[in-house]
């Protein structure tokens, strides 16, 4: 991962994920101080040894280093910078769990209920299956990728899952799984009656100042996006996948002395 977060007394080292494109105040560099400097050298040596990515460490409440280090896009040969935008996988998945938990704070759901209570359609072996078993990977259904069911629409690729087998019984096990989550993005919409980034906009980013985080709603240019890989399904306009709630990632940014500040509660 190019985003981490630990603490050595009070320092807070933790990854900056983009700010605004083009040659802004945000993207200039900063290094400050002993403690800046012995971060930058160690992260420009990281680099020469292939490491890319944007870093940013506060300590006392004060930014010390904020700096991209390595290529975003090879092929074009663009440097990352402090407001390099990264993708942060299922990291989203917290998102997501939080959606919930507000829903059921509002009285629209409760982690304990049926997914049939919210769902449409789910076969009868999958009655037990709770909101809470998807909730914490215990749910029995498998491990199945969105991007392996290329032709189907969202809702169709929840319908595909929930017809296959159970490969456990609900909450015998745990066992990691994406698409578990994928259902709950749905059970967000059907509950809240809004899309799942729109929900999360309105009761979750707008409120803590995360203005910058997002996949769709954020008009994202495209030389602000690190480039991971050349491959299609990091593409949000990857066929089938195109009006998903959710695709794949969220991208996500927050100015520095707020994120320093968020990292530090």
């Amino acid at each position: 991962m190019n985003r981490m977060l630990f603490r050595t007394g009070r320092l807070t080292l933790a990854s900056l994920l983009a700010l605004a494109a083009g040659a802004t105040a945000d993207d200039v560099a900063i290094v400050r101080g002993t403690s800046g400097l012995a971060v930058d050298e160690y992260f420009t040596l990281a680099e020469a040894y292939g490491f890319p990515g944007a870093i940013l460490v506060a300590r006392g409440g004060e930014v010390v280093l904020r700096k991209g280090y390595g290529l975003t896009d090879k092929k074009k040969g663009i440097y990352n910078s402090a407001n390099t935008a990264f993708g942060i996988a299922s990291l989203d998945k917290q998102f997501t769990a939080t959606a919930i938990l507000i829903l059921e704070k509002k009285g629209s759901l409760s982690v304990f209920d049926p997914i049939s209570w919210h769902l449409p359609d789910v076969p009868p072996d999958k009655s037990d299956v709770t909101i809470h078993h998807l909730l914490s990977h215990s749910s029995g259904i498998g491990d199945y990728y969105r991007d392996s069911f290329p032709d189907l629409d969202f809702v169709a690729y929840l319908r595909a899952i929930l017809s296959k087998p159970l490969e456990s019984k609900p909450g015998e096990r745990f066992a990691y799984t994406n698409c578990g989550y994928d259902l709950l993005v749905r059970i967000v919409e059907i509950a809240s009656r809004n899309r799942y980034e729109q929900f999360l906009k309105d009761n979750l980013f707008r409120p803590v100042g995360l203005k910058q985080t997002g996949y769709r709603l954020v008009d994202w240019p495209a030389e602000r996006i690190g480039q991971y890989e050349d491959n299609p399904h990091w593409n949000p306009d990857f066929p089938g996948t195109k009006n998903d709630p959710v695709n794949l990632f969220f991208r996500c940014a927050r100015r520095s002395k707020t994120l320093v500040s968020g990292a530090q509660r």
